[in-house]
This record gives C-alpha cells, structure tokens and sequence, in this order.
C-alpha cells in the first residue's frame, strides 16, 4: 500500500471516528463499528475461500489430480466458511439475516427473512419480516412461530416488500433458540400468496405513475 493511500485511509478513519463521538449514540456507534469490521473480515473470508475452491477446481480438471492436495485445500478452506448456515435452503425456508447498518432508511440490525430464490452468484432473494408493517402495503402472516422478546408463537410478522433484495448467503444464518438450530418454513399456500402479494406490490409504483 503506497503512502498517500494509508495518509487517505487514516484521515477517513479520523474523521469517522470523530463523527461517531460527535453523533451517534452509544448503540449506533457500536453497531456501525462492528458492521465494518464485518464487512472487510467476511469479504477477505469470502475471497480466499472462493480462491481455494478455483484451485480445487484446476487440480480435479487434472489428467493425474492430486487428491492428497484436495484434501489439504479443503481442510484450508474450512477456516474461511460461513458458519451456522443451511447450504439446502428451499424456496419457503424463513432464516436469520443480518442487515448490518442500514443505509438511511434501509432496515439495520438482525431481521427474520423468507428464501424466495434458489442461489444465484452466491445469493438469495429474501423477502424480509418485521414486526413494523409497511403502511402502503400492509400485509403480514400469523403463527410463523417465530422467536422473539414477547415469547408470542402467533406474533404477527410484517412483509416489508420495499427492503426485499438479493442478499449474500452470508448475511444468512439459521434460526436458534439457547445455542440450538430451529426450522421454519412457509407453507406451500403461503409461499403461493407470498409471491401473488409481491406483484401485486411490484404493480403498486407503476399504478401510481399512470394514475
């Protein structure tokens, strides 16, 4: 790294040290702080587990592989893997997502999230649940049994449609209660209506533009 990048990265660090003190408040402070550790941590992460999975790759395209070196990349490459993940997540499956520090007004912190997608570049389009409804579009379910502060299994959890994206599998974990890994999925019905709801939702910006 050349001089004037690590000058320009210390004044940056200065001044959103500094904006933070000044600012936010003890929560926001932390939560911000620790959302871009994880950031630079989980990337780095993610890049060298996808560089060891490309090398796994050359040597099984081998005439003569070396399957001792497999072997050997794959025990490196478990260093680097996302922990507390279902790598068979369904279309229905409701997991844990972690939005980080929302940009403005976009959600922070951990939400609840239904899989609407099959992995696509090491992503899944996720629906996300709140327990805040979404006052143009307001449209929730019932007993997803879900935990939460109130101990309530028939809670209403919100669909929040507007903060809905493609999210890194690494963003996901799953569902645990006292250290021990739960599942909860969709209902077949649900998931069809879940789907009609967010055309339907889609629709709504282009309806008011032609009003």
């Amino acid at each position: 790294m050349t001089e004037k990048t690590v000058k320009h990265l210390e004044s940056i660090l200065n001044y959103i040290k500094g904006e933070l003190i000044r600012s936010c408040s003890d929560e926001d402070a932390t939560l911000y702080s620790d959302w871009i550790k994880s950031l630079i941590v989980d990337t780095i992460k993610n890049d060298k587990e996808l560089k060891i999975n490309s090398e796994i790759r050359l040597e099984k395209q081998k005439e003569k592989a070396d399957y001792t070196k497999i072997k050997k990349l794959k025990t490196k490459k478990k260093k680097y893997e996302h922990l507390n993940y279902n790598h068979n997540l369904k279309i229905g499956d409701i997991v844990y997502v972690n939005y980080g520090y929302g940009y403005c007004g976009e959600l922070s912190t951990g939400h609840y999230g239904i899989i609407m997608s099959e992995i696509v570049n090491n992503m899944y389009f996720v629906i996300t649940l709140s327990s805040d409804p979404l006052k143009d579009f307001p449209f929730y379910f019932e007993g997803l049994n879900l935990p939460n502060s109130e101990g309530n299994k028939n809670k209403k959890s919100y669909i929040r449609f507007e903060q809905s994206r493609f999210m890194h599998y690494r963003r996901i974990t799953n569902i645990t209660i006292n250290g021990t890994n739960i599942y909860r999925s969709l209902t077949p019905e649900q998931t069809k209506e879940l789907k009609k709801q967010y055309l339907l939702f889609m629709k709504l910006g282009v309806d008011k533009e032609n009003k």
